[in-house]
């Protein structure tokens, strides 16, 4: 019927969306997809997923098949994946969940906005810091540096006004790309522990909406192969023809679909808790990219 929703997460999933790691969410909707059955429904493929630090790359952590695209359908999947955090209060959820982030969808965001009000039970949405948990903004972004800094372990007493200056210059309206890359890097040689805060912006963040530089769509992150999030519709397709070559899917072939990607994700993750490496090449997390970038830049003589 036109309101339903069919959701999977298998144990694992669930697993690497508990995992520890400080890699927000990342929540893509595929449409038009789905072969039209005739019955009016707009079939609408959702995959919440994010990078485990386990299997050594970024995987689902819960799909949905929706039978249309309105918002009480994007709460039905943003409800079954915050229930399956763990979380029993909205203090312990706002304190302990790395974000989500997702495309500039009215209905999706309405969607987990009344699915954290109603696991929750919050009456009144102007209560919550929204941009905290779905999405981040520059005064956010803000007091994370303010964070950062003085927290003398990551930044080195003495050296908070060296850090701000080049923080300042990601923000600055006439940072070139080039130069904004090069302050990353630089940030990333002279203050190593910052590499997971300053990760979490670049990669798992639309990145446009703080840093300038990266208004123009030209860069996607730090790096070319790690902002996952933007591809998820696409593997999930590439992976649905070259497993079964289907380019569109019936409804129920989209149910075999989500289950088979379930099950990979709990079989490869069962292996690598027993020792047994599920990839091919050495593991690889968008902060090893990160640190073979570095090296890689301060040892060019080009």
């Amino acid at each position: 019927r036109g309101d339903a929703n069919i959701t999977i997460q298998f144990p694992h999933m669930k697993s690497v969306a508990k995992e520890e790691s400080r890699y927000a969410h990342q929540t893509d909707s595929i449409e038009k997809w789905f072969k039209d059955d005739g019955t009016g429904n707009t079939y609408t493929q959702t995959i919440t997923s994010r990078h485990s630090e386990v299997l050594g790359r970024h995987v689902a952590t819960v799909m949905s098949i929706s039978f249309g695209r309105t918002a009480a359908h994007y709460k039905r999947h943003f409800k079954a994946f915050i229930l399956s955090l763990g979380y029993d209060t909205f203090e312990e959820f706002e304190n302990g969940f790395d974000g989500n982030i997702s495309d500039f969808s009215d209905a999706e965001f309405l969607g987990f906005r009344q699915a954290v009000m109603s696991v929750y039970g919050i009456t009144d949405a102007e209560s919550v810091d929204w941009e905290r948990l779905y999405k981040f903004c520059l005064v956010h972004f803000q007091r994370s540096v303010e964070r950062v800094k003085t927290n003398y372990s990551v930044v080195p007493h003495g050296r908070q006004d060296e850090f701000q200056e080049m923080v300042d210059v990601l923000l600055s309206e006439e940072t070139t790309e080039e130069q904004f890359l090069d302050t990353v890097d630089k940030i990333l040689q002279e203050f190593p522990l910052t590499t997971n805060w300053i990760e979490w912006y670049l990669e798992h963040f639309r990145g446009a909406l703080v840093f300038p530089a990266m208004r123009n769509g030209t860069i996607k992150g730090h790096g070319r192969d790690t902002n996952a999030g933007e591809v998820t519709g696409r593997w999930f397709k590439t992976r649905a023809y070259t497993r079964s070559e289907i380019r569109r899917p019936t409804l129920e072939e989209g149910l075999g679909i989500m289950v088979r990607e379930g099950q990979t994700v709990q079989d490869d993750y069962s292996a690598e808790l027993n020792g047994v490496r599920t990839g091919y090449g050495t593991r690889s997390s968008p902060r090893d990219r990160v640190a073979k970038k570095t090296k890689r830049s301060a040892t060019s003589v080009v």
